[in-house]
């Protein structure tokens, strides 16, 4: 049985959004987590404040490093069996923690699983409505149990997995294709799953 979940989220001056984030974690039914939240040197000294809200870990790094550097900070300061990394413009549904705890004790041996986004975004308007309903249509005509690609904004990796893995390519210092390229290592020794129950909210970038 999986216990406990470190909730890895990099941020970057998103105090609103990250705080809705933050009230969805602490709404889940499974409650054996714990969330290391990397600032990645924001400017918005708001952030800060959250921890007196919330019971999280805060990191503040020194200079603009880019997420790769902000996730790879979060993976040696975490705890938990099961790394799950998420963003600041992501809000969990109650139950998407019980099902990646579900998934890994259905399937021991898979190491990796990705979530999908609720065909209905955070925010409103045309541009972000129509993204999240694409991607969605995407996904529910996707007849694997796989997918060729990481997006660590709604996914989980096992631990004994990520201590056999690179780091995150610090490389990429801005959210480009660092997560790609960690999703082809991790692809090396065993598949990414997909587990269309864990479901996230997504708030998509306005049309213009």
């Amino acid at each position: 049985m999986v216990k406990k979940i470190s909730i890895i989220i990099p941020v970057f001056n998103r105090y609103v959004s990250l705080e809705l984030t933050l009230e969805s974690i602490f709404n889940s039914s499974y409650r054996d987590f714990e969330v290391i939240i990397v600032d990645d040197a924001s400017t918005d000294e708001r952030l800060s404040s959250l921890k007196e809200t919330f019971d999280i870990k805060y990191i503040k790094l020194p200079n603009k490093m880019g997420p790769a550097a902000a996730r790879n900070r979060g993976i040696s300061t975490a705890q938990g069996e099961i790394l799950f990394f998420t963003d600041s413009d992501v809000v969990l549904l109650k139950h998407t923690l019980d099902e990646c705890v579900r998934f890994f004790s259905e399937y021991p041996e898979r190491k990796c699983v990705m979530g999908i986004f609720l065909k209905e975004p955070i925010n409103k308007g045309f541009g972000p409505e129509y993204k999240a309903l694409w991607d969605w249509f995407v996904i529910e005509n996707h007849k694997k149990n796989t997918v060729s690609e990481l997006d660590t904004a709604l996914c989980a990796i096992k631990r004994e997995m990520i201590d056999k893995l690179p780091k995150f390519d610090e490389n990429y210092n801005n959210a480009n294709i660092e997560d790609n390229v960690y999703g082809y290592e991790i692809q090396k020794s065993c598949p990414i799953y997909l587990n269309t129950r864990m479901i996230f909210k997504h708030r998509f970038p306005g049309l213009f």
